[in-house]
């Protein structure tokens, strides 16, 4: 499962994401999320944690230049 990343890009004000409770959600899209974004959560989401943890995952790179994560 993806994450369905049409609209995010019009956020343009969002500043916090949670994204919980996601057991088969596997990846999102690279650059899906607006530059305004400054937290992102992932919490019980076993996929997603493995493929962004930092410094280690698959896709760390994607989420890298969020402050706080």
């Amino acid at each position: 499962m993806v994450l369905e990343y049409k609209g995010f890009q019009h956020l343009t004000s969002l500043c916090n994401l949670l994204i919980w409770d996601c057991p088969k959600l596997q990846s999102m899209p690279p650059n899906m999320l607006p530059p305004s974004l400054s937290r992102l959560y992932i919490i019980q989401c076993p996929l997603l944690e493995e493929r962004y943890e930092k410094e280690k995952g698959k896709d760390w790179a994607n989420i890298s230049h969020i402050p706080g994560h």
